[in-house]
């Protein structure tokens, strides 16, 4: 227990470490901004991620550091280490334990992004962990009879906070039905009311969600669902993507969380705690692994979930090793903490070894800061130039600009997006909110005279384009292209359709 409590507080220090040195990313700062409003749920995700940002923002302030915000996520994954030594711990005693926690802690995905970051991933793990924790005390210990239905109904709620965290959490329940189709021991516990009661409230769990959706056109499973949608076959887009799990995981955990896999689901009996794990995994692994051959979309991430489950059986794996004598666990940590302690340094020199950098490099190297960093200061440049409008609104031209200019606005304005793909802008507020006002219109690159072009009769006027250059920390110059806009006179026509239009801004607990 002293090494697991050494483990865990290791991992959770070198996370708080990360999330105080690494800016937001787009996806995070996005979710800052969307989380602005509280809802039943939204546009990408469900809300969970949501509802922690925005409580953490309602007690904290809209300018809260960045690092602040990012703590709940950080305990979250320490709890989910606690739940991945539980479930190793099941297979191959306390070294077993240990080695998974290992593990995830090595694993750049789980360190950083899992471990840290604000993305529906952390908690979507942590909560699928836990389903999975308490469905295999009801599969494998002999429980008392009278408990049964409670440790069922622990099991659905569980698993409806997964859900209520990220759609891909269905996958893992779809893992656990297989399990149960499979095995002959446990086949008989589906014609029982114990798994019926756990869907029941996994699906009131998830009611806000669907709720949500009903009043807007069902657009976030449209979505979603779209990225998925088969066009034909890409395989250098499916081979890139497969390429990303490897590099998220690092090659030779890839290697061996495959390899455990595969034992879970070939050699395993139908009815034992590996192949149950190897059914949690097999369903999501597989199906975000051929989707992108098959639809050209995806991210490397998306796999993330059933690698999870993997990582259990890699960690039985490795303490048998161990107990063997082999020296290859022991390599395969030293290969993947020096990578992580040199990324560690990397990021925490970076900023102070880019400002020493010679000039002539300084231009390509600060637009590549620039695309990492946090746009902090963004609300003094435009007032000390006169574009911050006192009651207006500030509108970004792509969801991804959002982000970063509602976190350089500090809540000082209400920020907005006039595009095609607003996602989850488009709901932060009733299509006329801004009726009337006056705006600041931001961006970036060539492309903005065009996008500014496309607001021509929106507003009564709009002004010239102004160059500005937003000094970020470290000294990255950021080239920003702003204009003032007078009067909106017409709603920005969004493009989910009608249900979404009306219903914007008009739900929420």
């Amino acid at each position: 227990m002293r090494t697991l409590l050494l483990l865990l507080a290791a991992s959770t220090a070198v996370r708080l470490l990360l999330a105080v040195l690494i800016d937001p990313g787009i996806d995070e700062a996005y979710a800052r901004a969307v989380a602005e409003r509280l809802d039943w749920s939204y546009f990408d995700h469900p809300p969970m991620t949501f509802w922690i940002v925005h409580a953490v923002q309602a007690l904290a302030g809209p300018a809260a550091p960045d690092w602040l915000v990012r703590l709940p996520f950080v305990a979250a994954f320490t709890a989910t280490g606690a739940i991945a030594y539980r479930l190793a711990a099941r297979l191959g005693g306390v070294a077993a334990g240990i080695a998974a926690v290992l593990t995830l802690t090595l694993a750049p995905f789980f360190l950083v992004s899992a471990g840290s970051w604000i993305v529906p991933d952390g908690p979507m793990l942590l909560f699928a962990g836990l389903a999975a924790l308490v469905l295999a005390r009801i599969l494998f210990d002999e429980a008392d009879p009278g408990r049964a239905d409670r440790l069922w109904l622990m099991t659905g709620a569980a698993f409806g906070l997964a859900l209520l965290s990220k759609l891909h959490a269905g996958l893992i329940g779809v893992g656990a039905l297989l399990f149960l189709l499979a095995s002959p021991r446990h086949r008989g516990l589906i014609a029982t009311r114990g798994p019926w009661l756990a869907a029941a409230v996994a699906l009131a769990v998830f009611a806000p969600v669907l709720v949500w959706n009903a009043a807007h056109g069902w657009v976030s499973f449209g979505f979603q669902g779209g990225r998925g949608v088969p066009t034909g076959w890409h395989p250098a887009a499916g081979a890139r993507l497969l390429g990303g799990q490897v590099l998220y995981l690092l090659p030779w955990t890839f290697a061996g969380l495959a390899w455990a896999l595969w034992g879970g689901l070939a050699r395993a009996g139908a009815d034992t705690p590996q192949r149950f794990l190897a059914s949690l995994a097999w369903p999501c692994i597989a199906l975000m692994t051929v989707a992108p051959f098959l639809s050209g979309q995806g991210l490397p991430h998306w796999a993330m979930p059933g690698w999870f489950f993997a990582v259990p059986l890699l960690g039985a794996r490795i303490a048998a090793a161990g107990a063997a004598g082999s020296p290859w666990p022991r390599r395969a940590a030293l290969a993947s903490a020096g990578l992580l302690a040199l990324a560690v340094a990397v990021v925490a020199l970076a900023p102070v070894v880019q400002t020493r950098l010679p000039a002539t490099w300084r231009p390509a190297v600060d637009r590549a800061f620039a695309e990492a960093l946090a746009w902090r200061g963004l609300d003094r440049l435009l007032e000390q130039e006169g574009l911050l409008p006192a009651n207006g609104f500030a509108v970004a031209t792509s969801w991804r600009q959002g982000g970063r200019i509602a976190g350089g606005l500090a809540g000082r304005i209400p920020v907005t997006v006039f595009s095609p793909d607003p996602r989850g802008f488009a709901f932060l507020a009733p299509a006329d909110a801004h009726l009337g006002r006056d705006a600041v219109v931001i961006g970036t690159g060539p492309g903005f005279a065009r996008d500014l072009a496309l607001m021509n009769g929106l507003f009564e006027r709009i002004g010239p384009i102004r160059d500005l250059t937003l000094v970020l920390p470290g000294g990255a110059e950021l080239p920003v292209r702003a204009a003032s806009a007078t009067r909106l006179r017409v709603p920005y026509p969004w493009p989910y359709g009608r249900a979404g239009r009306i219903a914007a801004g008009h739900s929420g607990p």
